[in-house]
């Protein structure tokens, strides 16, 4: 990597007060680049500036901006104050891509559910955790606060999803707690619940414009070497899938 590719750029990095955005700034800053740092911890944001100027990063290529990303007035602050002081606005970095977000993460407890949910969280958006195991779901809840994500954007629902009222539950307490919801993401099983969530979903996804995110087995799309009656459940279930709601498909993103 060349150490100073990013010379006489300048670069506006969101959610740089900790974590991924942080690491960000500070690599590109390290490889030339003037940098706006932003988030809405002033301690984060002086820990932050701390590190670049330890690197030996020179102070006056370096801008601060305080505030809620999810506030028109924050953008415009972060976009005009950067051309005001450099001149120019080469690279935008958004590792708070998910700010504001609204997301379900069923099987969240271990695995991919609970890498997913860390991931998003880390982008900025308030997780719903699921699972049937309650220390798993201990342990996932201790994974996002120990990686910087507020205890008050996690919810966690405990129950298994192939009951109703647990489909009920994880829908209903995330909309009363956040208020809405972006995102779904839900696992294949050999039986209606995904299909029931969705359903359950919907109405608020149509609000938001949402994505449903449907984890699959290969199965469900392959031929593989396994009983023929569970591939055809997977497939039947795949498609039912595939083919959402008519009032939906223009307002809801669908992917399996």
């Amino acid at each position: 990597m060349e150490p100073q590719k990013f010379a006489g750029k300048v670069v506006i990095v969101t959610g740089s007060s900790s974590g991924i955005g942080q690491g960000i700034a500070l690599l590109l800053a390290q490889q030339g680049a003037a940098v706006t740092i932003h988030g809405r911890s002033l301690d984060g944001l002086k820990e932050t500036e701390k590190l670049l100027t330890d690197s030996g990063v020179n102070p006056h290529k370096i801008l601060t901006v305080q505030g809620d990303i999810v506030e028109p007035e924050t953008a415009e602050k972060l976009i005009n104050e950067t051309v005001e002081k450099f001149g120019q606005i080469d690279v935008l970095m958004e590792p708070q891509k998910f700010a504001g977000k609204v997301v379900i993460v069923t099987g969240s407890s271990s695995g991919i559910g609970q890498g997913i949910a860390l991931l998003l969280a880390q982008q900025g958006a308030a997780v719903t955790i699921h699972g049937r195991s309650l220390d798993g779901l201990k342990e996932t809840e201790k994974l996002l606060t120990d990686s910087g994500v507020n205890p008050h954007k996690i919810l966690t629902v405990q129950g298994d999803i192939v009951e109703p009222e647990t489909a009920e539950k994880l829908v209903n307490e995330t909309v009363e707690k956040f208020g809405q919801i972006d995102v779904l993401v839900g696992y294949l099983l050999l039986d209606l619940s995904v299909i029931r969530l969705n359903k359950l979903a919907i109405p608020h996804l149509e609000k938001t414009r949402g994505n449903i995110v449907n984890v699959s087995s290969i199965a469900a799309i392959k031929p593989v070497c396994c009983d023929g009656f569970t591939v055809s459940c997977w497939s039947s279930v795949f498609s039912s899938l595939e083919s959402p709601p008519i009032p939906c498909r223009r307002s809801v993103s669908t992917t399996t």
